[in-house]
Parts: C-alpha cells; structure tokens; sequence
C-alpha cells in the first residue's frame, strides 16, 4: 500500500477514527522501515560489492600491475559521478593493501590523481587539492612529465572552481609547458583551453590573451571534433567582451551547428549560453532571456552547477534590466542557494551585488543595504581567503621546491655515486688486465730464461765434446807428424845424400 493510498484514506471518513487513525500510522511506520531495512543494505552491499571486485582483480596472478591499476581506476572514477569521496578513499584502501608489495610508486600517484578528482567532483577542493600535490611530488620522483601535466590541469581546475584564478593560470601555464614538452596534443588543447578560461574569468580579466590561448586550443583541437562548439563559445564570448560582435555572432551559429551535427549536448548548452551573452551584449534581453532558458534545461539534465549558478545570474540581470524586479528576485535566489548549497563562491559578491541592485531599483533601500553589506563582506572574506590560500600555497610551494631540490640532490648524488661506480669498476678492470698482463710477461720471462739456460748448458755440452774431439784430432795429428819425421829420418838413412849422388854423376861422366 503506498503512502498517497494512506493519506487518502486518512483524509477520508473512514479515517476519521482514532483507531484507524493508529492502525493507518502502524502502516506508514512498517512501511517506512522496510524501505529503511533494504535500502541501507542494498547502498552498503554495492559499496562492498565495488571493493570486493577490487580485491578479486589485485589478487589475480595472471594480470600485470599496471593492469590492475587500469581496472581499479574504473571503480575510483565511478564515484567520481556520485560524488561518493569517502567511497573512493575506502576502494583507494582496499586496492593499496593488495597492490603494496609491487612497490610501485606508479601505483600510489595515480590513485592519488584519480582520488584529486573524485575529491574536486564533490566539492572538497583541500582534499583535491592535497592529492594533487601528493600526486605531482611522487609523479616528479619517477619522472612522469605526462601525468604531472595532467595532475597539474585538475589542481590548476580546482583553484579555479575556488576562486583563486592567479594560482590557476600558473598551474595551467606549467601544465602547458609540460604537455609542449611531452608533444601531447590533446594534453596541449586541454591546457591551453583552461588557460583561456582562466584569463577570461580572473577578477582583472585578459581577453586578447584569453582569446589567443583558446584559438591555438582550437587549432590543436581540430581531430577532437567533440569539444569544437565548447571552444567557439568561448572565443564567441572572447570576441564580444573586444567588441567584435560581428564575429562573435557567427562563431556562435557555427558552435551551434556543430554541436547539433554531432549530438554534442555540453557545447549545445554552453552554445545557447553564449547567445544569450550576445543578445545581452546588444540590449536584445527578451532574445537572451529566450537563450538562456534553453540552456537552463540542459544544464538542469546534467546538474551543472557552475552553469545553473550562472545562468541564473544572467537571467535576473536580464530581469532587472527590463525592470521586472520580483522576476529577477526568484531567479538570484536560485543562484544563491546553489552557491551556498554547494560551496562555491567565486561568483557569490557579484551576485550579492546584483541582488542589491535590483532591491535599489525597486526602492527598497533597507533590503538593498543588506545585500550590499554581504557583497562587501563576501569580497572581503574571498579576499582574505584567497590571501591567507595565496601564503600557504607560497609556504607549500617553497616546501615543494625544497622537497624538489632534495630529490634533485639526491638524483644527482645518485648520478655521481653511479658515475663513481662505473669508475671503480673501470679501474679494477684495468688493474686485473695489466695484472693478468704482468703475470703473462714474467711466466714468459721465466720460461724463456729455462729455455735459455738449457740451451747454455747444451752448448757447454756440445762445446767440452768439440774441445775433446780438438785435443783428440790435436793428439791424432802430432802422432801421425812425429810418425812421418820418424819414416822420413828412416828414409834419409837409407837413402844416399845428394852429395854423395853428384859425385857418382861427375865421375860417370
């Protein structure tokens, strides 16, 4: 039985009863806490059911680390759309634990990352802004310029959404720098883009380098057909704040057509949204008035706040202008519980200051000082807020760089320490060679000396063998000498003498 069927009954005569009357509110009562009963568990099982499915993947030995990063970060992210924070930190535990022994420092950075942008989707922008520079600090360690340049575009995106646009520009200009650097192109559009927005938005606003920015954006863009209109809306808006409305004009109808032909409903709205800037501009409010609510409808369809904040805003500007003062009332209203309901502020001194104004227009000067009071007391609290950001952000960026000049002297005592190694190394490889060298020219030495002395003793061998066989050769020859004196004195006593032959000759003759 539903509840209109109770309060039916309950208004009817047949209720009139008090007995009826109980047992109606015993209904509503169970009725009520059955809801409670499945509901509850129901929101917890799913919340348990996302860690479980978590756990199953980080103990799955047949996946890679970074497959499992790339797995968990679905679960991280879709709390991103729920705005579910406390959801995401719990899941970012549970996959911790199971992915803690690879000691990835890959792993923490990212989920830190992903946890910076679940934490800015639900409007805590100190923990997206924690994560952040958690994530950038362990992202500088590893050297991933990448993923710094992408954590840089969520951290500079949540300074923005605070407010704090001179903090923003700075992160969105080293994310810029860093993505040139990467040669990302679509890192490059983004960031050039939030560059844009950021110089279009600030309290002393750039246009002409707003427009530059979101034109090279544009032009780095030109594959990425699905943010196209978003991007000519805001060089639209850029060319009407310079005065060209001409050309803001046609930029417009172009976004227009381009986010019908591809069913882009973000560029349709923004599109709309800069019509209604255009007819503002030009006076034409009924027209604006006309573009701005269909923008509010699709902006309603998705939730989005900024956008709801602001569209409210213009049309009770648009009001006020057509001096219909309780129009513009509702609708400035709207803004500020939007506001309020959901922390953002940046807008909310130029609102109060709208609301004042449209009191004023309406005589009603004791309202009209109350608003501005608030406007006055709005601007001066995001005044200081932004101070007292602007010195811890100074403090944290100092603590930054000293944690960067540390991890930078670490590398580069790491560098050196390696460089001395490789030296070491060198040197005890030289040492062995000339070692191994040495005692391959001693054993050399050594052995060619054996060799030498060998031949020594065999030549004083060969040279004592030559001087007995001399000795003998010299004995041989003196015996055979004194033998042949010894048969020629025989001879010569045998033999007549010369004289003794001239004489027989002459007597002869």
């Amino acid at each position: 039985m539903s509840y209109q069927a109770y309060y039916f009954v309950y208004k009817s005569k047949i209720g009139k009863s008090s007995v009826c009357k109980i047992l109606i509110l015993y209904l509503s009562v169970i009725n009520g806490l059955k809801i409670l009963f499945f509901l509850i568990p129901s929101l917890l099982f799913s919340q348990f059911a996302e860690i479980d499915s978590a756990t199953r993947i980080c103990n799955n030995q047949s996946l890679s680390p970074e497959q499992k990063i790339n797995l968990c970060k679905k679960f991280i992210l879709k709390f991103a759309s729920t705005d579910s924070y406390d959801s995401a930190l719990t899941l970012n535990k549970a996959i911790n634990l199971n992915l803690k022994k690879y000691n990835n420092n890959y792993v923490e950075s990212y989920e830190q990352c992903l946890l910076a942008q679940v934490a800015m989707e639900s409007s805590l922008y100190d923990s997206a802004k924690t994560h952040c520079k958690r994530a950038i600090y362990l992202f500088k360690a590893i050297r991933n310029d990448t993923m710094i340049c992408l954590t840089k575009n969520i951290l500079g995106f949540t300074y923005y959404t605070m407010g704090n646009y001179e903090f923003a520009i700075e992160n969105f200009i080293e994310a810029t720098e860093l993505a040139e650097k990467a040669k990302n192109l679509r890192l490059m559009a983004t960031s050039y883009s939030y560059t844009g927005l950021a110089f279009y938005e600030k309290p002393n606003p750039d246009y002409k380098k707003s427009l530059d920015y979101t034109l090279k954006a544009h032009k780095i863009s030109l594959k990425n057909k699905k943010i196209w209109a978003l991007l000519l809306k805001r060089i639209a808006a850029c060319y009407l704040k310079l005065n060209q409305h001409v050309r803001a004009k046609e930029t417009l109808e172009r976004a227009l057509v381009v986010a019908d032909s591809l069913d882009d409903k973000i560029g349709k709205r923004w599109s709309l949204f800069g019509m209604g800037e255009y007819y503002f501009d030009t006076k034409d409010y009924k027209q604006a008035i006309f573009n701005y609510n269909k923008a509010k409808l699709l902006l309603k369809k998705d939730y989005d706040l900024p956008g709801l904040i602001k569209v409210n805003q213009n049309l009770a500007s648009c009001y006020y202008q057509l001096n219909q003062p309780i129009v513009a009332i509702n609708y400035i209203d709207s803004a500020i519980n939007y506001s309020l309901k959901n922390n953002i502020s940046q807008t909310l001194a130029d609102i109060y200051l709208l609301k004042s104004n449209i009191y004023q227009s309406a005589n009603k000067s004791t309202e009209a000082l109350v608003f501005y009071k608030l406007h006055v007391q709005t601007k001066d609290s995001l005044f200081n807020i932004k101070n007292n950001n602007n010195i811890n952000e100074l403090e944290a960026k100092y603590d930054n760089n000293q944690k960067a000049k540390e991890i930078l002297l670490l590398n580069s005592q790491r560098e050196v320490d390696k460089k001395v190694n490789r030296v070491l190394l060198l040197v005890v490889f030289i040492s062995l060679v000339l070692i191994i060298v040495g005692c391959y020219t001693i054993y050399k030495v050594v052995t060619s000396r054996k060799l030498l002395n060998q031949k020594n003793i065999e030549i004083e061998k060969q040279k004592s063998i030559v001087e007995k066989k001399s000795i003998e050769l010299a004995n041989r020859q003196k015996e055979i000498i004194d033998s042949i004196h010894y048969a020629k004195r025989i001879q010569q006593s045998l033999l007549p003498t010369e004289k003794f032959i001239d004489r027989v000759l002459k007597n002869k003759s």
